[in-house]
């Protein structure tokens, strides 16, 4: 009974020390369904998938999971075509805001700040739980010709 009592109790700790350690593998599954479901822009190469565990507080414990994947565009391909064929993708459900992000050249310290020489495209959907981030940045200079997708089906979640 006591060696009993005691594998139950060790199963009880390490179970806990798991949820403490990192997203629980349901939600890592949504975030892998979230991406797997989600439409890919045609003609576009997926170049990476990367998954993270993380925090949402200081010294919080590492129980949140985003996935980000990296895609290569077709020749000719704007950031506007990208994300405005997110934003017809994802539809009415998904609520987005988009930003610009300028790019700006490295200056010495005590020089003016110079002007952007680009613009960056960030577009945010969100439909009341999950995340979808669509990142141009890669495409914002002449040769570039790449973009991100951030994925965490939980983001809205509370922590």
């Amino acid at each position: 009974m006591t060696s009993r009592i005691a594998a139950l109790t060790g199963m009880l700790l390490l179970g806990l020390l798991l949820r403490a350690c990192g997203p629980s593998p349901s939600y890592v599954h949504e975030n892998e369904l979230l991406l797997n479901d989600l439409p890919q822009y045609p003609g576009s190469e997926r170049l990476d998938v990367s998954r993270y565990a993380y925090s949402r507080s200081e010294g919080g414990p590492w129980n949140r999971h985003s996935i980000n994947v990296t895609f290569k565009a077709p020749p000719g391909v704007t950031d506007h075509e990208v994300v405005d064929f997110y934003i017809d993708a994802l539809g009415k459900d998904w609520q987005y805001k988009i930003t610009g992000i300028p790019m700006v050249e490295i200056v010495e310290r005590g020089t003016p700040e110079p002007t952007p020489i680009a613009w960056s495209l960030n577009v945010e959907f969100d439909n009341g739980l999950a995340k979808i981030t669509v990142n141009t940045d890669g495409m914002s200079f002449g040769d570039g010709d790449t973009f991100d997708v951030g994925i965490d089906a939980r983001a809205n979640e509370p922590p």
